[in-house]
């Protein structure tokens, strides 16, 4: 094992084990009030008929969980109701009551044992929603009960709560935390240079980048006449304290860069990452909270290996994997409720021979890097509480940042990003901005390209299963969990899973099988890995992950249903057919066939290469049960470009109680071809026809829940759902999805 995975490994199990830590243990459930209803009385019989029912037993009820004789409906609202004291408690108080039953639920599924087996009538319960598990895909309305002690200590207990509730407050997460707060972290944030933003104490947020470069025909091949380069980076930001935050960012130069380096072609070798970690500490701050200072170390370390080359002399590689620090000083002024503004001081101890990854040329008189001091700056403006426009900059003013691929040596540049923030809800974020820059975080967002501008997007989310999230609200209006929407055989097709629901998703027939596990990471965003296998040596087979945010949905008022989906694969051996047009190259080429997998290394040589796929499902269901889709989608390829833009529309009409009849029908609109024709690519219209069955009442399951089970069968002469290529002939398939 390299040093390099073995640091990565160790990383990777330290992250997950303090997440796993903070998810269970964080934040601490805290003493709940004790219910109250209206007109109660000692008398049985003159309770109202929303009391639990647990004096009515006999000697055989020990078992028996408490009833309520009305239907409870578990919402935000009915929380206050059933916690406050009256009508007329402070409103301060009830969000204070809230946030300790929010609290309460991530403790319940371990307290069951709390109370006795016999109930007895002087005995004083208080009652909770139940437990909501972070992988429920079943949702109860049974309520949690808890032993309290004997009527005789209650007035005792209300007179210390009262007393505990006059002391001051704790500034801790636990009594902040409100699942109906409207403030969101999100619109508060360091963009790519830091500024004086903080996460609050126990919030974690996630974030994936890309950053799509398009360079000129540099370098006279083939291989990069239609290249791309991309610059994917994702990690974590951790709010430790409400003054003290780190983040860890795995951050990739595409292997193309930077081309050309004055007479040389200057090519990194593809494998080798970087890994930046940030550690940002508040230093001072004004008692308006409107000004601070803050101090930010950040450490970058990978391998950055290089190949040189140049016509009548040999390749030249180099190595250096060395650790590179900067060190900033943001100060950050709030001006009014929408404006930020940051400047901070910037030192980057880069290597005298590098700039992370710019390298000097292996030449006379090369120049150099070294350390480099400079001023960083950053600007945000909240248009309102859905969109933030932002932007931030870093002027070097001594010492190299990038190079000259004129001259091929060290050189400066204004390093930017600028772009705009949307909040699909106010725990989901997505970025969308221009930049030069090569990376997010540490001294990699220090460099920049002199010559060459990309286009970014980002996906920032803070994730339900990390109690001191839930401190911003589920979303802007209804937070209640969404109906699944009828959609089609593809996986992405349609809405998106409830946060917390888990779903498997498997089709298998004579092309192939394929199969996909989907799980709602909050409400509006899900993730997943996929694999497909297509048998014989024509198709090729895919494995990659993929990621889907919905914008609109129809049961909270909109007109349709519409969400954004991407996918990102890798192919395998037989993918060459496709690349070459020639159903027979890898027999030609004496390939062999493997599974394939993301994290493999691309080859062009071998047709294992990366495939971006991204669609936009768009869903209309009419009260009938009738539901129609329309799919557009647009797929590119690793060193040949778009390939694939087209669409899949169908519909399906309910036939009876647990069936329905699904039809769908496609149409590819560019490239030499969707499917082989004989021993070349062809435009094949793809189409399906299906017979769903709904098999939840047979398995005991309730419809009106997150639970979902279909099975379909169905003839189609597409290999899957995520392949490119296709064969032309009617192919019979089993679909089955379980959540």
């Amino acid at each position: 094992m390299s040093t390099k995975t073995f640091v990565l490994y160790n990383l990777a199990i330290l992250t997950v084990g303090s997440l796993s830590c903070e998810a269970v243990a964080s934040p601490q459930p805290l003493t709940v009030k004790l219910l109250s209803v209206p007109r109660w009385t000692d008398n049985q019989n003159s309770r109202p008929s929303s009391t639990p029912r647990w004096f009515e037993h006999s000697e055989n009820d020990s078992g028996q969980l408490p009833q309520w004789s009305e239907q409870k409906t578990r919402n935000v609202n009915d929380l206050s109701r059933w916690t406050e004291r009256s009508s007329n408690s402070p409103l301060e108080d009830t969000r204070s009551v809230r946030a300790r039953t929010t609290l309460q639920w991530s403790q319940t599924a371990s307290s069951w044992g709390s109370f006795p087996t016999t109930l007895q009538s002087d005995v004083a319960f208080e009652i909770y929603p139940q437990a909501i598990n972070s992988l429920a895909t079943l949702q109860s309305d049974s309520a949690v009960v808890r032993n309290r002690e004997s009527p005789e200590l209650l007035a005792s207990e209300n007179r210390e709560s009262k007393e505990t509730e006059s002391a001051p407050k704790n500034n801790s997460i636990e009594s902040e935390v409100t699942e109906d707060s409207a403030s969101s972290s999100l619109t508060h944030f360091s963009s790519t240079q830091p500024t004086g933003e903080y996460l609050r104490q126990g919030e974690v947020s996630f974030n994936i980048y890309n950053r799509l470069y398009f360079p000129p025909n540099y370098i006279e091949n083939a291989v990069f006449d239609s290249d791309t380069g991309a610059y994917p980076n994702f990690g974590f930001s951790w709010g430790i304290t409400d003054d003290l935050q780190i983040g860890l960012e795995f951050q990739q130069v595409d292997s193309g860069s930077p081309g050309r380096q004055g007479d040389f072609e200057s090519l990194r070798r593809p494998g080798d990452d970087e890994i930046a970690l940030e550690i940002k500490q508040k230093i001072w701050e004004n008692e308006a909270e409107t000004l601070n200072l803050s101090g930010v170390l950040a450490l970058s370390w990978g391998n950055r290996d290089f190949r040189f080359r140049r016509v009548g002399q040999a390749t030249i590689e180099r190595r250096n994997s060395s650790i590179v620090p900067a060190i900033q000083l943001p100060f950050t002024a709030d001006v009014g409720d929408r404006w930020r503004f940051t400047l901070s001081p910037t030192l980057a101890f880069f290597n005298d021979k590098s700039a992370v990854f710019y390298q000097q040329l292996p030449i006379d008189n090369p120049g150099s890097f070294g350390t480099t001091f400079g001023f960083a700056g950053a600007i945000s403006f909240q248009v309102n509480p859905r969109l933030v426009l932002w932007g931030d900059a870093f002027l070097p003013v001594a010492g190299n940042n990038s190079i000259s691929r004129e001259s091929g040596r060290p050189d400066t540049a204004i390093g930017f990003n600028a772009g705009l923030r949307y909040l699909v809800n106010p725990r989901l974020a997505v970025d969308i901005f221009a930049s030069n820059t090569q990376g997010n975080k540490g001294p990699l967002a220090l460099t920049a390209d002199r010559d060459l501008l990309s286009i970014g997007a980002g996906v920032i989310f803070m994730p339900d299963f990390i109690g001191a999230n839930r401190r911003s609200a589920g979303g802007f209006g209804d937070e209640e969990d969404s109906p699944p929407t009828i959609d089609g055989l593809g996986f992405l097709d349609g809405g998106t899973l409830n946060g917390g629901q888990f779903q498997v998703q498997l089709q298998a027939g004579t092309p192939g099988i394929s199969t996909a596990l989907r799980y709602g990471f909050l409400k509006d965003f899900e993730g997943g890995v996929y694999f497909n296998y297509a048998f014989g040596n024509v198709d090729e087979s895919e494995q990659g992950i993929s990621g889907k945010i919905r914008f609109l949905n129809q049961s909270e008022g909109a007109p349709l249903t519409a969400s954004l989906a991407v996918t990102l694969s890798q192919t395998n051996q037989p993918f060459i057919n496709f690349f070459e047009n020639n159903r027979d190259e890898l027999r030609d080429r004496g390939l062999k066939k493997s599974a394939p997998f993301l994290l493999n290394q691309d080859s062009l040589q071998t047709g294992q290469l990366n495939i971006v796929t991204v669609s936009i499902p768009l869903n209309y269901q009419f009260d009938s049960g009738l539901s129609l889709w329309l799919t557009p989608t647009l797929g590119y390829v690793q060193r040949m470009g778009a390939e694939i833009a087209g669409f899949n529309a169908g519909g399906s009409v309910p036939i009876a109680d647990d069936f329905s009849l699904i039809g769908e029908i496609g149409a590819n609109l560019i490239g030499d071809g969707n499917a082989f024709l004989g021993d070349s690519r062809a435009n094949v219209i793809p189409w399906t026809f299906a017979v769903r069955w709904d098999p939840s009442s047979f398995l005991g399951f309730d419809r009106d829940s997150r639970a979902i089970a279909l099975l379909s069968m169905f003839s189609s002469p597409i290999a899957s759902g995520f392949l490119l290529g296709s064969k032309c002939a009617s192919e019979s398939k089993i679909d089955c999805q379980l959540g």
